[in-house]
């Protein structure tokens, strides 16, 4: 597993100014060539639907399909960020749903 880079934040606190440097853990997940594959293989297989997904707070993402009444998921561990740089590169738009109540991002085929 690939080491967690590190990021450096200045104390601005005087009182703290022979500790001036806070080291703070940054979240990274990679993106790994099978989440790649699986989600190329889920999105081409059907490429003419519309696909949605939303995140969670542990940066997994949950993408979705539906065809005939029957939807279809994919659960990837991607920040949404992430996927969204996948789903451009597989020539998809996305922006936000017409139903402002959800948290869900359309993506369609351009």
């Amino acid at each position: 597993m690939a080491q967690k880079p590190t990021f450096d934040v200045l104390d601005n606190d005087p009182q703290n100014a022979s500790n001036n440097l806070v080291k703070l853990p940054e979240q990274v997940t990679p993106v790994t060539t099978n989440q790649v594959t699986e989600l190329s293989s889920f999105v081409r297989s059907s490429p003419s639907l519309t696909y949605t997904f939303t995140t969670t707070a542990e940066c997994s993402t949950k993408l979705c399909r539906s065809e005939q009444g029957k939807k279809t998921c994919l659960n990837l561990n991607l920040p949404a960020a992430d996927l969204l740089t996948q789903m451009q590169k597989l020539d998809f738009y996305c922006a936000l749903a017409d139903n402002m109540a959800t948290n869900e991002i359309e993506c369609r085929k351009i």
